[in-house]
C-alpha cells in the first residue's frame, strides 16, 4: 500500500467518522436543544399569561368594594322573583304619597326571548286626580326599580273629576 492510499484511507475513516459523530451525537444535541427550547418559549408565555392574570385579579381586589356597592345597587334593582313584597310596598307608599288608589295585580315571572331576565308583569288600576296619577307616573319612573311601562289606558270617571287609569308594567325579577 502506497503513502497517498493510507492517507486517503486515513481521511476517508475521518470523514467517516466526523459524519457518524455529527449523525450520531451533534444532531440528536441541537434537536435536544430545540426542544428545550420551545418547552422554554411555551412555558415563558404561561407565566406572562399568569402574570396577567395575576395582575388583573389584584387590579379587582383593589376595586372590589366600589365593585360591590355597584352589585349592591344593581341587586336592588330587581323585584324578588317569589315574594314582590317590596316592590308592593313601594307601589302602596307611592300611591299614598300621591292621593291616587291603586289596585295591584302581579303575575307570574317568565322569560321574554328579547330580555335576558326573567319578568313579571303587574297590572294596576289606578284612580284619582289626574295630576295625582302623572306625579305617581312619574316616582313609578324615577325609582330604583328596573321597570318597562307596557300599557296605559286613561279614562274620567263619569260624574267626577278624577281619572282611571289601567296600567300594565313589566318588572325585572331576580
Amino acid at each position: 500500500m502506497t503513502i497517498q492510499s493510507k492517507i486517503r484511507m486515513f481521511l476517508s475513516a475521518i470523514i467517516l467518522l466526523s459524519f457518524s459523530l455529527g449523525l450520531f451525537v451533534i444532531y440528536p444535541l441541537f434537536r435536544g436543544i430545540q426542544n428545550v427550547s420551545r418547552q422554554f418559549l411555551a412555558q415563558r408565555q404561561v407565566l406572562a399569561a399568569t402574570e396577567v392574570k395575576l395582575q388583573n385579579l389584584e387590579d379587582f381586589e383593589k376595586n372590589y368594594e366600589n365593585f360591590r356597592l355597584d352589585l349592591d345597587k344593581a341587586e336592588k334593582s330587581f323585584v324578588s322573583a317569589q315574594l314582590p313584597v317590596d316592590f308592593i310596598v313601594f307601589l302602596e307608599k307611592a300611591s299614598n304619597s300621591g292621593k291616587v288608589s291603586v289596585k295591584i295585580s302581579p303575575s307570574v315571572p317568565t322569560q321574554d326571548g328579547k330580555d335576558p331576565w326573567l319578568s313579571s308583569r303587574f297590572k294596576l288600576s289606578l284612580a284619582g286626580a289626574f295630576p295625582n296619577i302623572l306625579r305617581f307616573l312619574e316616582e313609578l319612573e324615577n325609582s330604583q326599580y328596573l321597570i318597562r311601562f307596557q300599557g296605559l289606558n286613561i279614562s274620567r270617571l263619569e260624574e267626577s273629576s278624577d281619572v282611571k287609569a289601567d296600567l300594565t308594567l313589566k318588572v325585572f325579577v331576580k
